[in-house]
Protein backbone atom coordinates (compact mmCIF):
# COMPACT_ATOMS: atom_id res chain seq x y z
CA UNK A 1 0.00 0.00 0.00
CA UNK A 2 1.15 3.42 -0.54
CA UNK A 3 -0.54 6.79 0.20
CA UNK A 4 -3.14 4.70 0.99
CA UNK A 5 -3.75 3.26 -1.89
CA UNK A 6 -3.44 -0.70 -2.70
CA UNK A 7 -1.52 -1.20 -5.66
CA UNK A 8 -2.17 -4.91 -7.51
CA UNK A 9 1.43 -6.18 -8.96
CA UNK A 10 -0.11 -9.45 -10.30
CA UNK A 11 -2.50 -9.93 -13.02
CA UNK A 12 -5.94 -9.29 -10.98
CA UNK A 13 -8.60 -11.82 -10.99
CA UNK A 14 -10.24 -12.78 -14.19
CA UNK A 15 -7.23 -11.49 -16.05
CA UNK A 16 -4.97 -12.81 -18.54
CA UNK A 17 -1.03 -12.13 -17.48
CA UNK A 18 -0.36 -8.71 -19.86
CA UNK A 19 2.83 -10.82 -20.40
CA UNK A 20 1.08 -12.90 -22.76
CA UNK A 21 -0.82 -10.41 -24.64
CA UNK A 22 -0.62 -11.18 -28.36
CA UNK A 23 0.92 -8.51 -30.62
CA UNK A 24 -1.60 -6.68 -33.49
CA UNK A 25 -4.58 -7.28 -31.99
CA UNK A 26 -7.82 -5.16 -30.29
CA UNK A 27 -7.89 -6.17 -26.96
CA UNK A 28 -9.24 -5.09 -23.43
CA UNK A 29 -6.52 -4.09 -20.98
CA UNK A 30 -6.77 -2.66 -17.46
CA UNK A 31 -4.58 -0.13 -15.85
CA UNK A 32 -3.97 1.04 -11.85
CA UNK A 33 -3.93 4.33 -10.90
CA UNK A 34 -5.17 6.71 -8.40
CA UNK A 35 -8.24 5.73 -8.84
CA UNK A 36 -8.22 2.09 -8.97
CA UNK A 37 -8.19 -0.84 -11.26
CA UNK A 38 -10.29 -0.54 -14.42
CA UNK A 39 -10.38 -1.08 -17.62
CA UNK A 40 -9.67 0.57 -20.82
CA UNK A 41 -12.95 2.17 -22.68
CA UNK A 42 -11.13 1.65 -26.17
CA UNK A 43 -9.24 -1.16 -27.99
CA UNK A 44 -5.59 -1.21 -27.26
CA UNK A 45 -2.75 -3.04 -29.05
CA UNK A 46 0.56 -4.11 -28.25
CA UNK A 47 3.28 -3.69 -30.68
CA UNK A 48 6.99 -3.58 -30.54
CA UNK A 49 7.47 -0.11 -29.43
CA UNK A 50 4.47 -0.47 -26.58
CA UNK A 51 0.97 -0.13 -26.56
CA UNK A 52 -1.42 1.79 -28.78
CA UNK A 53 -5.05 3.17 -28.55
CA UNK A 54 -6.13 1.10 -31.38
CA UNK A 55 -8.81 3.29 -32.54
CA UNK A 56 -6.78 6.26 -32.77
CA UNK A 57 -3.54 4.93 -33.30
CA UNK A 58 -1.95 6.96 -30.35
CA UNK A 59 0.64 5.23 -28.28
CA UNK A 60 -0.12 5.10 -24.85
CA UNK A 61 2.64 5.33 -21.78
CA UNK A 62 0.75 2.62 -19.29
CA UNK A 63 1.87 -0.55 -17.72
CA UNK A 64 -1.37 -2.59 -17.62
CA UNK A 65 -1.78 -5.23 -15.76
CA UNK A 66 -3.76 -7.57 -17.43
CA UNK A 67 -5.57 -8.28 -20.87
CA UNK A 68 -8.87 -9.86 -22.10
CA UNK A 69 -10.32 -10.14 -25.86
CA UNK A 70 -12.10 -6.74 -26.53
CA UNK A 71 -15.90 -7.15 -27.00
CA UNK A 72 -16.65 -3.20 -27.41
CA UNK A 73 -16.73 -1.28 -25.35
CA UNK A 74 -19.77 -2.74 -23.15
CA UNK A 75 -18.30 -5.55 -22.78
CA UNK A 76 -14.79 -4.32 -21.51
CA UNK A 77 -16.81 -3.11 -18.27
CA UNK A 78 -17.55 -6.94 -17.66
CA UNK A 79 -15.50 -8.67 -14.64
Amino acid sequence: MIGGIKLVLDTPPGWKPIHAAPAETDLCICIQDAFGLYPLPFPCRKQNTGWINAKEGVRLDIAPLGWKEWKGRHGAKRW
